[in-house]
């Protein structure tokens, strides 16, 4: 007959092992022992960034407007438009906000598409940790697809 035992963790932190224990570097509670807490499973700490969009047509072009809510580096985003009917995307080169060139406003940025999008494109579209717009704590833009103007077809 075969019996298996299981051994009970022991203290922690080094309580009652003459101070021989595994730490953390974090006040002695123990847990991971990484600096990186995405490699530890944790959620990503860093801040993440909201958004507003206004969508506009001037001189025979769409333009959308995002509008951080905090301020960001910003280093030539591509971001899309989504088309709500058949998923299709596309990709809008974009520049803060200004004379149109990077860099020069870091809550603004402009995308602006040759054309008038068809009503269908209602979505905006952030990659998932963008690092061409981050945030001064090194966090990111909220990632997905967020609505900027209804569906009228």
């Amino acid at each position: 007959m075969t019996t298996t035992s299981s051994t009970a963790a022991g203290p922690r932190s080094g309580r009652g092992t003459g101070g021989r224990g595994e730490r953390s570097g974090r006040g002695g509670r123990g847990g991971a022992t990484s600096g990186d807490p995405i490699r530890a499973g944790l959620p990503d700490p860093r801040a993440v960034t909201g958004y507003s969009v206004e969508y506009s047509e001037e001189s025979g072009g769409s333009r959308l407007v995002v509008t951080l809510d905090q301020p960001c580096v910003v280093r030539e985003p591509e971001w899309g438009v989504v088309s709500c009917l058949n998923g299709e995307v596309i990709l809008l080169a974009g520049a803060a906000d200004g004379a149109g060139t990077p860099g020069e406003s870091n809550t603004v940025l402009v995308f602006d598409y040759d054309g008038i999008l068809g009503d269908e494109y209602n979505f905006v579209l952030v990659p998932y940790q963008d690092a061409k717009v981050q945030n001064f704590r090194g966090g990111f833009v909220e990632p997905g697809a967020r609505w900027f103007r209804e569906y009228k077809g």
